[in-house]
């Protein structure tokens, strides 16, 4: 029998364990790092490198390390700045040196504007090498890579053949240098630096590129053929070199060579993986999508287990030849098959969205709340979530998602668009302007960019800047019909309305799909006085599509501007029965309903907007409103309590609830430390200030509630409401004369009914 171990040896034992599991150098993390890096454990490796940096905060080899990592998981902002570091803390480290030089070179060739700070990043670390040593074959190659950049073929040439002593037929030298001599007009030499590098490192691709784009443009057609026909040859198991192969015999327009070198990717499934999900793709990118459909269905005959992957390409060549019903009924089966697939998921998703159809949308919101959940980094997911929620009305949460697609992906336009896209729609636009710059510095030739852009300076009364964007748009591009509409738009906003009706005119055909010229059509013909004209134009649209809801939405919105409320009514509730959830069409009902003075359908509507849209403020605000007014205020202060926790800061909002909290008793200090909040939000206001001395007359504190009350009604005299707070606090004052002449002066300026009945109340109070 073992001795026990007494319990203070055991915490002895604990304590050593933890004190040597805190104290890990970072040479450790780095090695364990390694590892993981080295299993393809990137996220893993990562935190490790971190964990290193923190213990010597100047390692370049960790920040190298790092840089590694996140180059694995495309985080390229983030390898940049860890490159960076890298290369101050490791000065001689000519490895270090070397990559974070080529990496500052690839991104100054990608970026359009080719920015000089990284060019002379690149010519910093060429100088700073050679300085050491005038052989340093980093230092040629980097230094030629930029004679090549600035058009210097000839010093190009200098440098990189010393780099090639130094270091024979290494390809980061061979294939620049071909290259420059190209340039250079030396083609015989370049052809045979070229094939002579080839002799010994057959599997370099990008050489037999320039070979064949060389022999092509020469007219060497058959030298052309050969080096492709090498390039397979060399690497028999690269089913890029074959397919690309293949294409240059259908340029050629020979089929039956065409098909034999893809029959070569068939009859070798061992060496090619998927092969007819290979050659179906390369017919689907020649627009040929009944040949990729006949090579998808091989491929799930001589592949079944692999049925799924073949299935996702057919939806993609389905939806390339317009069969979006098939597609969509291969994706569902697809969808039962691989419940956990992800990307299918996404797929089908996205496939209700565009369709449109409410429960298709619904059910896309369903799928994709989960997704977003799993993946919170993803971009894209946010963005189709937020789509849903747009097409649902639910435009809070649709601005939400675009948000966090734009703070995951920085460089995702979508999302930006559509939050300009949003803010205009919302009457934001100096936020709608911002996003337009955003996209725009991204890509300055965006032309819907352009286009938001111009329509939010038209809407923040920058006309003359619109007008200046219009038409650079339309002398790039004349036909461009987003910059006509603008252009259009401008004219009716200026009141230049011949010269609108004329511009939407030019655009509009009866039965089109794109609404906007329609749209542009009424909206000028009201401008215009024009009811009946606007009718007819909705009349003749709906004769031949009467039962599209793109028409019969805006059929009700035009009897809404002029004034048939029932009418309108009618049409959103054939919408309704349609799709009886939607947020957005309850609103509606609830509006116009409020304007018919049909308090109780208004009631149920708003109440049916904010049960399936929660955060619905506008809707809440209306309900609480109505219930206000119907006398319901215990249900009403429910309400704007919601509203409170949607939207804070919002006087309107916080002068409902601190009256109410008032009105019906409650606590008096919570009352007035929102209506101060709201005064500070809106100096001045008169209905908070109101509220202030409503508070102070509940608390019983006349004198400064008479004094709060006269600062108001001498200020707003005209308010009713006003005058009748003000005759309540002077009665408590015991003063009856002053109440009577505040009472009739109320009764003299249209009070609501409920207080003109407490007035008339009053006043036979103080008569008797």
């Amino acid at each position: 029998m073992q001795p026990r171990i007494p319990l203070r040896y055991c915490w002895l034992v604990l304590f050593l364990l933890f004190a040597g599991g805190c104290s890990r150098s970072a040479k450790s993390y780095l090695q364990s790092g390694k590892k993981y890096f080295d299993a393809g454990k990137y996220d893993d490796a990562i935190i490790l490198y971190k964990k290193a940096i923190q213990k010597e905060p100047k390692s370049g080899e960790a920040y190298y390390r790092l840089a590694l990592a996140e180059l694995k998981l495309r985080k390229i902002p983030d390898a940049y700045q860890a490159l960076s570091a890298a290369s101050s803390f490791s000065a001689d480290n000519v490895e270090i040196q070397s990559v974070f030089a080529d990496f500052c070179y690839e991104i100054y060739l990608l970026q359009p504007d080719h920015p000089k700070g990284l060019y002379d990043k690149v010519s910093k670390v060429s100088a700073d090498l050679l300085a050491k040593d005038k052989n340093s074959y980093d230092g040629l190659r980097l230094k030629g890579y930029l004679d090549l950049t600035d058009r210097k073929p000839a010093d190009a040439i200098v440098v990189l053949r010393q780099a090639d002593q130094v270091r024979p037929m290494q390809a980061p030298v061979v294939y620049p240098l071909v290259q420059a001599l190209m340039q250079d007009h030396q083609e015989p030499v370049a052809e045979k630096v070229a094939l002579d590098f080839l002799q010994k490192n057959k599997t370099f691709g990008p050489m037999y590129d320039v070979l064949f784009h060389f022999y092509n443009n020469s007219g060497r057609q058959a030298e052309a053929e050969n080096i492709l026909k090498a390039k397979v040859d060399n690497n028999p198991k690269q089913s890029a070199f074959v397919l690309n192969l293949a294409e240059y015999y259908r340029f050629l327009k020979r089929p039956d060579d065409e098909k034999k070198t893809l029959q070569r990717l068939l009859d070798n499934p061992k060496d090619y993986e998927h092969p007819h999900a290979l050659v179906g793709d390369f017919y689907l990118a020649q627009r040929d999508a009944p040949a990729a459909m006949d090579e998808y269905n091989q491929g799930v005959k001589s592949d079944p287990q692999n049925k799924a992957l073949y299935q996702k390409l057919m939806v993609n060549a389905l939806i390339r030849e317009g069969k979006k019903d098939e597609a969509k009924a291969t994706l569902g089966e697809l969808a039962k098959s691989q419940p956990k697939d992800d990307n299918v998921q996404l797929a089908q998703a996205t496939m209700w969205i565009e369709g449109g159809k409410p429960a298709d949308v619904d059910a896309a919101i369903n799928v994709l709340k989960p997704l977003v959940e799993k993946k919170p980094a993803d971009a894209n997911r946010h963005f189709r979530l937020g789509q849903a929620y747009q097409l649902k009305g639910r435009y809070q949460d649709a601005e939400a998602e675009w948000k966090a697609a734009v703070q995951n992906d920085p460089k995702l336009l979508p999302p930006r668009m559509a939050l300009a896209e949003l803010s205009l729609q919302t009457g934001r636009f100096p936020a709608a302007l911002a996003y337009c710059d955003e996209i725009l510095s991204h890509d300055k030739n965006n032309q819907g960019a352009r286009f938001l852009k111009a329509i939010a300076l038209i809407s923040t009364s920058r006309a003359d800047e619109a007008r200046t964007l219009l038409n650079e748009l339309l002398r790039e591009a004349p036909n461009s019909v987003i910059a006509k509409l603008a252009m259009a738009r401008l004219e009716l906003i200026q009141k230049h309305l011949p010269e609108a009706e004329k511009e939407f005119g030019e655009l509009y055909k009866v039965g089109q799909t794109d609404y906007r010229p329609l749209d542009g059509l009424l909206a000028t013909y009201l401008a215009e006085n024009q009811p009946a004209k606007a009718s007819a134009l909705m009349e003749k649209e709906l004769a031949g599509a009467p039962d599209k809801p793109e028409l019969i939405v805006r059929q009700a919105e035009l009897n809404y501007l002029t004034g048939k409320y029932a009418a309108a009514r009618d049409s959103y509730q054939r919408l309704l029965a349609k799709d009886p959830n939607s947020p957005h069409l309850n609103q509606k009902i609830g509006e116009i309903s409020s304007r018919m003075g049909d308090r109780d359908t208004a009631i149920r509507s708003f109440r049916k907007a904010v049960e399936t849209d929660p955060k619905d403020l506008r809707s809440l605000v209306e309900l609480g409103s109505l219930l206000l007014s119907n006398g319901k205020k215990q249900e009403a202060l429910d309400i704007f309590r919601k509203c409170l926790a949607l939207s804070p800061d919002q006087p309107a909002i916080l002068n409902n609830v601190a009256y109410l909290i008032a009105d019906l008793n409650g606590d008096s200090k919570e009352a007035l430390e929102l209506a101060r909040k709201g005064l500070q939000k809106a100096p001045g206001d008169p209905h908070l200030t109101d509220t202030v001395g409503f508070i102070y007359w509940k608390q019983h504190l006349n004198d400064s509630a008479l004094q709060t009350f006269r600062s108001v009604v001498q200020k707003v005299p005209d308010n009713p409401t006003y005058r009748l707070h003000l005759a309540n606090a002077l009665l408590a004052q015991g003063d009856k004369s002053g109440a009577r002449t505040q009472l009739e002066a109320a009764l003299l300026r249209n009070p609501a009914k409920d207080e003109e009945s407490e007035i008339k109340t009053l006043l036979a109070r103080i008569g008797q």
